[in-house]
């Protein structure tokens, strides 16, 4: 079962939900009702049911903050055109990031969960790395405690780890009384999404202190190792440079 979450404009696709493991966490354990192309409302019994006409990997859920709020989900069978479409995103964000590999990260603005703004380029001298995720990701779910670990090591050696998101402040507090995230939170960053043209979650920046994008990463088993890594690196490069 494919999980993606739905914003407008457009849509933003989760392709690493694609994932067996991902598919399985995707089901939701409190009382939700799910929404039918034609409008008609079932309950969580019924999706076996779906599964079986649609077929188990072509059944697309969809939806969005206000969505949650009132625990609906919206139930779409998958199509050659989503795919095409997801295939295409996907590859417009990795020719994004390439094409950025080595420059100065494109600046923005953003307003963390407490009001406080953060430029990113005020933040030049420090290694900052940036997560993009959302609330109902099990990719990103999965990897925040390994991401937890890297800011208990890494904040105390100056490194900012800032986490952007399309949803609300509402559901991001909601999601925090479940989940430990330490990540500076920013939501309702749509434009820097955006500016990035992030279509897999989650996705992974590393800068540099000298403000230049150095790597970039998706979901994978070896994430922290990955962040660790290249973390050390620009750690490394600032001593060189002193």
């Amino acid at each position: 079962m494919r999980f993606l979450f739905k914003t407008l404009p457009a849509f933003l696709l989760c392709l690493l939900a694609f994932l067996t493991k991902a598919q399985e966490k995707s089901e939701i354990n409190s009382p939700v009702t799910y929404i039918l192309p034609d409008g008609r409302a079932i309950g969580a019994d019924k999706l076996d049911s779906i599964r079986k006409v649609w077929g188990a990997d072509k059944v697309i859920m969809r939806h969005n903050d206000q969505d949650d709020s009132k625990k609906i989900i919206h139930l779409e069978q998958e199509t050659d055109k989503m795919l095409q479409d997801m295939a295409a995103n996907s590859e417009a964000q990795i020719q994004t990031l390439k094409a950025m590999i080595g420059k100065t990260a494109t600046d923005f603005t953003l307003t963390d969960l407490k009001g406080h703004q953060v430029q990113l380029s005020q933040l030049k001298g420090k290694v900052v790395v940036v997560n993009f995720w959302f609330s109902a990701c099990p990719p990103c779910i999965d990897e925040m405690p390994e991401l937890n670990q890297l800011v208990k090591e890494y904040s105390r050696q100056g490194v900012v780890f800032l986490a952007i998101t399309f949803n609300d402040s509402k559901t991001i507090d909601g999601f925090l009384k479940e989940h430990d995230f330490k990540y500076e939170i920013f939501p309702k960053s749509i434009n820097v999404i955006h500016l990035y043209k992030i279509h897999n979650y989650p996705t992974h920046l590393v800068i540099g202190k000298d403000g230049i994008l150095k790597q970039y990463f998706l979901s994978g088993e070896h994430i922290k190792a990955d962040l660790m890594k290249a973390i050390r690196e620009q750690i490394s490069q600032k001593s060189k440079s002193a």
